[in-house]
């Protein structure tokens, strides 16, 4: 290989084109020198003859989480990438889930202004076609404010609701009766409608739509059957109504399948007798599983007739829903 320049000159052009020299000589003023190329330049990727050039890379965020501002839905971050052994003009890029790019580009390193959603957004920093590194942000409401499924609002102003289900008795020869629903929504959101829905086993079914409203629903002995408050998907409320056998015009006991007419058993004070077993039991013992002393007898519900105060007084200092027998 015959060169005019001087040697200096071809060292400093090779070195540009990432060539190592190996050997050099010169004979009656020809420079042969022999040469390879660098094999760790112009991007190749960890060959044999390199040591530590896997690629590498991570992402960071600051502020980390972001603050959303009264009123809004999103907060801003910026992210930060850093990349070891970056490929020599392979595309680079931050994308977030869905595969939507936010942001290109080795540099700036720093990214500003990345747009992030309530609860949390994940960003995954890319490099020539694989994922190097990826970061979680969560977004969090302001002080003061709270998420209402939409934006963060003052939490005065949040969504809330009052729901109650009232208490009945089952009529002799009868396994079931109603319970009388009513609620109230505050401040409910523009465009959303509250409903009133029940657990198994009627499969979640919906009561009734409507921000304030009522309506009835039948249920059966012993209920297992809730009913909530749902508005824009968020409880607001729920309650527990029970389903007894009625006392008021003859006593009845539940046989297993209805409700059926019973001669109540005497019991010697202090025992009462227990209205569910016809059965007599202490105070203690009434209270103990989870029942009531109501006089001389032991309830699983208040039974509140509608003319009698004193026994309504009773019943709900007892934090437990009033019936009315019919």
């Amino acid at each position: 290989m015959k060169f005019i320049k001087t040697l200096p000159f071809i060292f400093v052009f090779f070195f540009v084109l990432g060539i190592t020299f190996v050997n050099a000589e010169s004979a009656t003023g020809n420079i042969t020198v022999t040469v390879i190329q660098d094999s760790c330049a112009n991007g190749a990727t960890n060959p044999p003859d390199c040591n530590n050039n896997t690629v590498s890379g991570t992402l960071s965020a600051s502020p980390s989480p972001c603050t959303i501002a009264q009123g809004s839905s999103t907060c801003t971050t910026s992210l930060t990438l850093s990349i070891t052994n970056p490929v020599v003009g392979a595309a680079t890029n931050i994308t977030k889930t869905g595969n939507t790019e936010v942001a290109s580009g080795l540099t700036p390193a720093s990214k500003p202004g990345i747009v992030v959603s309530y609860p949390s957004t994940t960003f995954y920093l890319n490099h020539n076609g694989a994922t190097l590194g990826e970061s979680t942000i969560n977004a969090i409401c302001t002080y003061g404010t709270s998420w209402n499924g939409s934006s963060c609002v003052s939490a005065s102003a949040l969504p809330s609701g009052v729901l109650s289900a009232t208490n009945c008795a089952i009529a002799l020869d009868q396994s079931a009766c109603d319970t009388n629903i009513s609620w109230n929504t505050l401040n409910p959101l523009d465009g959303a409608t509250s409903a009133v829905t029940t657990t198994p086993p009627a499969g979640g079914n919906l009561v009734k739509n409507g921000n304030t409203s009522t309506a009835t629903y039948s249920i059966g002995y012993g209920n297992t059957r809730t009913f909530f408050l749902y508005h824009n998907s968020v409880e607001l409320a729920h309650a527990n109504p029970t389903a007894i056998c009625s006392q008021s015009v003859v006593p009845t006991i539940w046989n297993g399948s209805k409700c059926t007419e019973v001669t109540p058993v005497v019991c010697t004070l202090p025992e009462i007798r227990d209205i569910d077993t016809n059965t007599c039991v202490s105070p203690d013992d009434c209270k103990a599983i989870g029942k009531y002393v109501d006089g001389n007898t032991c309830v699983s519900a208040c039974i509140a007739p509608k003319t009698t105060d004193e026994v309504n007084h009773i019943c709900k200092s007892k934090s437990k829903f009033i019936f009315n027998e019919n």
